[in-house]
């Protein structure tokens, strides 16, 4: 599968976890994501970004 530019990309992460390291080609956001599942999941939400993926091969 390929992401189109501008698709959001989710990671569901427990608590304890680091936050999730994106490779150079997602945009973090700072929207903050809420599930219910009685606080032991965290959201983390970034933006795919198709120039940053050709910059990165250029280099």
């Amino acid at each position: 599968p390929k992401l189109v530019d501008g698709a959001a990309v989710v990671v569901e992460r427990l608590v304890e976890s680091p936050e999730t390291a994106w490779p150079a080609w997602f945009v973090p956001t700072t929207q903050k994501l809420k599930k219910r599942t009685y606080g032991i999941a965290r959201m983390d939400m970034a933006v795919f970004d198709a120039a940053l993926v050709n910059t990165e091969e250029e280099n």
